[in-house]
């Protein structure tokens, strides 16, 4: 504004022109333009002066400018999407993390931070006033999640703040929805990625042979080397071509006295699917015995204990794990075998009560669906005791229930098997199934077998043990231990002095968290400052005297103006 008010008075004609003749001032024979100088050089004059006063005035009162109050403290919390993609822009995120707490930072006079991740087993990243902390602590953070929920964090950090507090979820993918009142800060960019999707091992033909799935996420064909690690030696590499969001079949045989091998892709932006190490999966062995005097219904029983795998009929080590039996009263049996499968005896006399089938919430009876059971008398009304829990209703009355005991735990069928159609239902298979597999997972001894990242293990402890080593580490020995595969691929070993009792392999196997095409990058905190700025801030308490002393200026440049013509 005062450069152009500069310009105005260079331009300004300070003397009012006179006609008259000019004859008698032009010499004989002179030429002379009859233009004048249309710029005259900035003279000084207090007219001047008081409109550069004014016009800084004016300014002023246009910017409302305000000021950081001396007491203000703000909080901010920052939630870190813990998905593994976020590992493809760990550089990018520590930048852009650097550059906008140190603007958010100047939105009042102390900021206390609180930095958190998504996964919900997370404790606080870190929290306090130093924002060098903050920075170290994300620069320290690795994710670990596939895809998952993270509305619950961001829920939990804004508890933590307060309603007068800001929350920033950091992600690399713009979400479609957020929570009320989150800023988002996107610091992804799309990427190609191509790496392993998927993993069976198993046999074919007589052969243990193991298939794996390559995927490219890129809307481009790609060409990568792929090769297999052994004990330390990798193979000669091969090319595999992908096309454009296509998909490739890898097979081939475990070699003669080999268990474990590595399958590696060349890496790229994402080296997290481009390992896939695999272990031969050798399940714990279930032996169980079959008593039911129908040679038919054992028969059909005994096919679908078989068909569960790695059950043994008949005793493993001189022991019974399962006995599956007919028993007057549902009482437990009495047997060598630890857990059982009871069910009524054909021809029990009992009333069939009225009612309709509902199922409880439970783990075993997740997703299940009774409602094709038929059963025809055999059912026992009575009353569930301490420890048996239901699984299964018929009216008022309990159908199926789980008993658990000191020794052991039962799993029962109120009603006949040869008087129902309920080896005919995949409910029953089901849960048939995830009940031996329960008892495999409480069972101490070896086995093996292939992991996602982050999967749920657990693995059971022989009484009398000792040293406990987990990859290495010692742990205090506990009856039964529950723990998580790596976030990264690698292997998993458990010993028990000095004996192995678990030998796994954890892989990469979610194929949404390796799609980097929807990557992108958004800032909402240009916004928040704003927001926090002004909340934080006080206004020019002057502004009114400042509006007379413009009128003052105005008024005075006016006069000085006037009296100058």
């Amino acid at each position: 504004m005062i450069p152009a008010l500069v310009l105005i008075h260079c331009l300004h004609r300070n003397r009012r022109p006179l006609v008259i003749s000019t004859l008698f001032l032009v010499q004989r024979g002179s030429m002379e333009r009859r233009g004048g100088r249309k710029f005259v050089f900035w003279k000084h004059s207090i007219a001047f002066w008081l409109q550069v006063l004014a016009a800084l005035l004016i300014t002023w009162l246009l910017l409302q400018p305000r000021w950081i109050g001396p007491q203000t403290t703000q909080r901010i919390a920052l939630v870190l999407d813990s998905s593994l993609s976020m590992e493809a822009f760990q550089d990018t995120l520590l930048d852009s993390l650097r550059t906008e707490t140190a603007a958010l930072e100047k939105t009042a006079a102390r900021t206390d931070w609180l930095l958190m991740e998504s996964d919900p087993r997370a404790p606080v990243l870190t929290r306090g006033t130093d924002r060098e902390a903050l920075l170290r602590a994300v620069g320290q953070w690795r994710p670990r999640l596939g895809t998952h929920e993270w509305a619950g964090a961001v829920g939990t950090a804004r508890a933590l703040v307060g309603t007068e507090g800001a929350v920033i979820f950091v992600t690399d993918h713009v979400p479609t929805e957020r929570p009320h009142e989150t800023a988002i800060l996107s610091v992804g960019t799309p990427l190609d990625n191509a790496g392993f999707a998927g993993l069976h091992v198993g046999m074919q033909a007589g052969d243990a042979v193991w298939q794996a799935m390559l995927r490219n996420y890129s809307d481009r064909p790609v060409e990568r080397q792929w090769w297999i690690e052994i004990n330390g030696e990798r193979t000669e590499p091969r090319r595999a071509q992908l096309p454009a969001n296509g998909t490739l079949a890898l097979s081939g045989a475990l070699p003669a006295g080999v268990n474990a091998l590595t399958l590696v892709l060349e890496d790229d932006a994402w080296p997290i699917d481009n390992r896939l190490p695999l272990v031969w999966p050798e399940p714990k062995r279930i032996a169980y015995q079959v008593r039911i005097e129908n040679a038919d219904t054992a028969s059909v029983l005994r096919n679908l204990l078989k068909s569960l795998g790695e059950t043994y009929q008949g005793t493993l080590n001189g022991q019974t794990d399962l006995l599956a039996a007919e028993s007057d009263g549902l009482h437990s049996l009495d047997s060598d075998a630890r857990n059982q499968i009871l069910f009524a005896p054909a021809g029990t006399e009992g009333t069939l009560p009225p009612g309709l089938l509902n199922a409880e919430a439970h783990p075993l009876n997740s997703g299940l669906n009774w409602n094709g059971l038929t059963v025809r008398g055999g059912v026992l009304p009575r009353q569930l005791g301490p420890g048996e829990t239901p699984l299964v209703w018929l009216g008022g009355t309990p159908l199926i229930w789980l008993r658990e005991r000191t020794d052991g735990r039962d799993l029962i069928f109120n009603f006949s098997l040869r008087e129902s159609n309920a080896l005919k239902l995949p409910a029953t298979v089901l849960l048939i199934g995830r009940f031996v597999n329960q008892l495999r997972d409480v069972k101490p001894g070896y086995e093996s077998a292939n992991f996602e990242l982050g999967q749920r293990v657990n693995a059971a402890l022989p009484a009398d043990a000792q040293e406990v080593l987990i990859n290495g580490e010692s742990v205090a020995p506990t009856p039964h231990l529950t723990l998580n595969a790596p976030d990264r691929p690698g292997p998993i070993t458990i010993t028990v002095d000095g004996e192995p009792l678990l030998r796994g392999a954890a892989h990469f196997a979610d194929v949404r968290e390796a799609d980097l095409s929807r990557a992108d990058k958004l800032s909402e905190l240009a916004t928040l400052r704003r927001e926090l700025a002004e909340t934080n801030s006080e206004t020019d308490a002057h502004q009114l005297w400042w509006v007379l002393l413009l009128t003052g200026v105005l008024l005075g440049s006016w006069h000085y103006a006037e009296r100058g013509r």
